[in-house]
């Protein structure tokens, strides 16, 4: 009797129990990736033919055992799961998914005067003004021994600090930028910058010997402007871009004749001292 009584009980806990389901994760940054599925302890799987899961964010899912799914953007989300199409009684966890964003950590830089201070500045925006934002930057020179690290712990309403400004001398350098927020999402970014005194204006072009006439600013913030002219002011190349290349020919495709060429230099982004503008000639061989 005792035994038949307790089975009965179980029997009615278990057809009383909640169906649930579980996740692998409830917060994180984006792109945030979350393992769903059913809490089998609550439900037996051999009476379900198919789940409908709908995440919250837009997108739903026909399978039991879904995939592992990525939150693209940032907000706080509703999890809905219908058991064999039951859309009368679904089994919903209110505000259940929280997501953070990460804030992209690229950034530009420019020099601003002729001493070789620059400054650097992250391209995205802070949006969450609840977080507290860690901007790490480091300098290393690539081909000498400096490594300056420079540490910044900003919020939302000082966004402007995330800026720095940094002396460097010509060389070769790895600049890094890592952002880490109070939730510990995390991005980095570095590029490679090449510093020199002067920018090279060749003046001679041999174009038999050499497939191209090449001004590189060694910068990759700067977009040159280019302009050629014969000695008598008609414009036959102009060219913009971050390095300019030249193969002797005019705008038309047609190659130039050997003789002494004016140049116009000019940078139209990236050069705030006028470092990049230049005035000359260029003898053309052939």
């Amino acid at each position: 009797v005792i035994c038949s009584f307790l089975l009965l009980v179980t029997f009615l806990l278990s057809s009383l129990a909640q169906t649930d389901f579980t996740a692998s994760e409830t917060e994180g940054c984006t792109p945030f990736k979350v393992k769903f599925d059913v809490d089998a302890s609550t439900i037996d799987l051999d009476t379900v033919g198919f789940i409908t899961w709908d995440f919250g964010y837009g997108d739903t899912v026909n399978a039991i055992h879904p995939d592992t799914i990525v939150y693209p953007r940032q907000g706080i989300f509703t999890v809905r799961m219908y058991v064999n199409g039951n859309r009368a009684n679904p089994v919903t966890k209110t505000n259940f998914i929280t997501v953070h964003r990460t804030v992209d950590a690229a950034f530009t830089f420019e020099q601003f005067n002729a001493d070789f201070n620059y400054v650097f500045k992250p391209v995205d925006q802070i949006t969450d003004s609840s977080a507290t934002y860690f901007y790490m930057w480091r300098y290393q020179q690539l081909d000498g021994p400096l490594s300056i690290a420079n540490d910044h712990v900003v919020k939302n309403a000082a966004q402007e600090m995330t800026f720095d400004t940094v002396t460097l001398d010509t060389g070769s350098f790895r600049v890094e930028l890592r952002i880490e927020d109070s939730y510990t999402c995390l991005s980095r970014f570095s590029q490679i910058i090449n510093i020199t005194n002067e920018i090279v204006i060749p003046n001679v072009f041999a174009p038999e010997s050499q497939s191209f006439y090449i001004i590189d600013p060694g910068n990759s913030d700067v977009v040159l402007d280019f302009k050629l002219f014969t000695r008598y002011g008609l414009l036959v190349f102009e060219q913009t871009a971050p390095i300019i290349n030249w193969d002797g020919r005019n705008q038309s495709g047609v190659y130039l004749n050997t003789g002494v060429y004016f140049y116009i230099l000019r940078a139209v982004k990236g050069d705030t001292t006028g470092k990049y503008t230049k005035k000359g000639f260029i003898h053309l061989y052939r």
